[in-house]
Parts: structure tokens; C-alpha cells; sequence
């Protein structure tokens, strides 16, 4: 499996998409895992369809198909990518997708006549650009679609959340109740607060070269928290998976 990153370059952009990735099978089918994460993805098959089923998502060759999932990064998700498949995906901070979408990101399960997913699929099916070609022509959709939703608070809240052991503490500072900031969250992220802090955690335990033990409270709470994101105690992906587990989202800290 072939993966080439780009960045974001419209500014305004910047507020809401994190990065895309082209997805490229490779000489012969090819499995991994990919950590799990706090922002949302939509995946793009072109000229591929996509099954996404139990955190796994399957590749099969469909000429003159354009298939979309949004993926749900909060758990790790499984890629078995089949030769010659292409996959787009468009990673959206953790506020983000909400500022292009007609329904907040309480739910997944979005309308497929919403203008975003209708206006991608029109553009892909039969286009024959470069990878720049392409992502200039979907900026100027996510551009034209984009929303300025007021999320400001949430966003301080995001940061907050990053650094505080209080939700109650970081409601007060965003002069929300816990009970709204709970409410709130859930709805322009699709994440509760409590979720949000576990999973930022687990990758700044894994990312960053400190001793986990500083960030958890003993062994076998990094142990709880790393199966129940990923399915696995940390013995078995060392032993297993090694080889399997890539972080798409390494650079975010």
C-alpha cells in the first residue's frame, strides 16, 4: 500500500481539514490497522468500492464507481486494500467535517443527497487529473460548501480538554454547564468529552518519547485503555501486529 499525504492550502480551510491522503493498492492485496484518533474522515474509492463493516474497510475494483464512507476514527480500523484500488481520503480536525456538512457530526450516517458528498461524487467518476488537479478542484467544493458554524468555544474547550482532569473545569472556562458543553461536544465533534480526553491521551502516551506511566495512572490502566480503542493488549500488537499497525495521523499532536 502506497500512501501520499498533501496539506491543506486554501487558509480558510485550514480552520476545518486536517490533510488528504491518496491511498494506492499496491502489487498485491495488503492489510493494516490504522490507530484510532479524534477527528473524522470521509473516504473517497475511485473507481473502487468501499465496505465498511465492524472497523473494517474493504476494497473491491468497480470501474466507473464513485463509493463514499465517513469513517469513524474513534476505534481502530482495519484497511484491506486490493491491487490497483484507490482511496482519497479527506481527514477533518476534530470540529471540521460539521463546517461542510448539512447535519452536525452527532450521527455518521449522513444523507447521500447532501451537497458535500454529491458535488465529490460528480467530480471523480470519470477524471482524469493529476493528484494536485484533483485536490484543487475539491477545495473549490469544500470552499464553496463551507460553513462558519459557531463551534469557537468548542474549540477552546478541545484545548482545554488537552490538559485538564476537569470537565466541570473547562464547562466553567467556556462559560458553558457540563451538561451543554456534553451536549454540544457530542454534536459538532460526534465524540463525548470524557472519550475525546482517553483517546488524546492513549496517542500522546504512544507518540511522544515519555514514560506512559506519567500520563496513566499505572500499567494496567494504559493496558484497559489501549485494548478497548484498539481491540488488543499491547503484548499482542507487539507481537502480531507490529507489522500492520500504521498511525495515518502521526503529525498531529
Amino acid at each position: 500500500m502506497i500512501i501520499k499525504e498533501f496539506l491543506p492550502k486554501t487558509e480558510l480551510l485550514k480552520k476545518g481539514v486536517h490533510s488528504y491522503y491518496f491511498i494506492y493498492g499496491d502489487k498485491k492485496k495488503y492489510s493494516c490497522i490504522a490507530f484510532p484518533n479524534t477527528m473524522k474522515s470521509i473516504l473517497i474509492g475511485i473507481n473502487t468500492r468501499l465496505n465498511y463493516t465492524n472497523d473494517t474497510i474493504d476494497t473491491k475494483t468497480d470501474i466507473d464507481t464513485v463509493s463514499i464512507q465517513i469513517l469513524n476514527n474513534t476505534r481502530a480500523n482495519k484497511f484491506i486494500i486490493n491491487q490497483s484500488d484507490i482511496i482519497l481520503q479527506i481527514n477533518f480536525l476534530s470540529t471540521g467535517l460539521c463546517r461542510f456538512m448539512n447535519a452536525p457530526i452527532s450521527v455518521l450516517d449522513y444523507p447521500k443527497n447532501d451537497e458535500l458528498i454529491h458535488r465529490l461524487k460528480n467530480i471523480l467518476l470519470h477524471n482524469n487529473q493529476t493528484e494536485e488537479g484533483i485536490l484543487n478542484t475539491i477545495e473549490c467544493i469544500l470552499v464553496a460548501v463551507y460553513k462558519e458554524q459557531k463551534i469557537e468555544q468548542l474549540q477552546r474547550a478541545l484545548q482545554l480538554l488537552e490538559t485538564s482532569n476537569s470537565i466541570k473545569k473547562v464547562a466553567n472556562e467556556v462559560n458553558m454547564s457540563y451538561r451543554t458543553l456534553h451536549r454540544h461536544f457530542k454534536k459538532y465533534t460526534g465524540l463525548t468529552p470524557s472519550i475525546y480526553q482517553r483517546i488524546f491521551r492513549l496517542r500522546e502516551a504512544l507518540l511522544s518519547n515519555e514514560n506512559h506511566l506519567n500520563i496513566f495512572y499505572d500499567e494496567s490502566h494504559f493496558i484497559r485503555e489501549f485494548k478497548f480503542f484498539t481491540g488488543y493488549t499491547p503484548s499482542k500488537y507487539k507481537k502480531k501486529l507490529k507489522k500492520q499497525m500504521v498511525d495515518f495521523y502521526f503529525q498531529v499532536q
